[in-house]
């Protein structure tokens, strides 16, 4: 493949990437927004992103240990999902979605911008 072609997947790449990721951040933001959860800035910082989404659930923020921890990390993600839908008036059990490919996609905007 000629290199200009490697420059423009690249740039596609990157910039599909940047598009993803504004849309969980700002999602995340409006979701800690509407919840008053504490931190909600800090959506837009990768890792510390973290601190808002486990607010938002109005989970112990020793979550945040369990999500490091494999298998745990299953059942934390689990439970911080179904505590931001509860948060958010929304079916507890839908956070459950977080774990069906594509849908999980749908899943964080729903919550945030869908009252």
């Amino acid at each position: 493949m000629p290199e200009h072609h490697l420059h423009q997947l690249d740039t596609i790449q990157v910039s599909a990437s940047f598009i993803v990721y504004l849309y969980f951040a700002i999602s995340l933001y409006v979701i800690a927004t509407k919840t008053r959860a504490e931190g909600a800035i800090l959506a837009f910082i990768p890792c510390l992103n973290l601190i808002p989404l486990i607010n938002s659930s109005r989970r112990s923020l020793l979550w945040l240990l369990a999500l490091f921890v494999p298998v745990l990390n299953i059942v934390a993600i689990a439970w911080i999902a179904m505590g931001i839908c509860e948060a958010r008036k929304k079916e507890p059990l839908l956070g459950l979605l977080v774990f069906v490919p594509v849908v999980n996609l749908f899943l964080w905007g729903y919550v945030a911008f869908i009252d």
